[in-house]
């Protein structure tokens, strides 16, 4: 990602501008208890899509960044999920939490994504689940979440 955003993608692209679409998914702006390791790896997707979506670097690159979650869809990975967390203690929460769970068919996630890459802004972040249009996500400043409740 790092070679294409700073080296191939500048020089070779063909328009204005080049996009580059990360996926995440819903783990990459939550925490999910069964899958520590899939949420980690999915929080740092979301974490290059916002470095590379400052406006600077568009200005540098004319390379677009944006962002799209996912969330459980019908594929291979959520019809094999069981058995493959850590086992014992992380099974049961994900059995226990299944039902809480948007779900969605691939061709609603394509056709949403397509939509996201044509007119997504630059460093914008974009949730598709439960068959609903995709919404922006947006994180907020930690100062503004900051509360008087600082520990002793």
């Amino acid at each position: 990602m790092l070679l294409g955003m700073d080296n191939y993608l500048p020089k070779y692209k063909q328009g204005d501008e080049a996009v580059i679409v990360n996926i995440s998914s819903t783990a990459g702006i939550q925490s999910y208890g069964h899958m520590p390791v899939y949420c980690a790896t999915k929080h740092a997707v979301h974490g290059m899509t916002c470095s590379w979506g400052v406006p600077e670097f568009y200005q540098e690159t004319k390379v677009r960044v944006v962002g799209i979650h996912p969330g459980v869809t019908h594929t291979p990975l959520i019809f094999n999920m069981a058995g493959s967390n850590f086992g014992g203690k992380y099974e049961a929460h994900l059995q226990k939490h299944m039902s809480e769970f948007l779900t969605q068919e691939p061709d609603h996630v394509a056709k949403e994504a397509m939509n996201i890459l044509k007119k997504a802004p630059h460093g914008t972040s974009w949730v598709i689940e439960g068959g609903y249009p995709a919404y922006q996500f947006i994180m907020p400043d930690h100062r503004a979440t900051m509360r008087n409740n600082i520990l002793p």
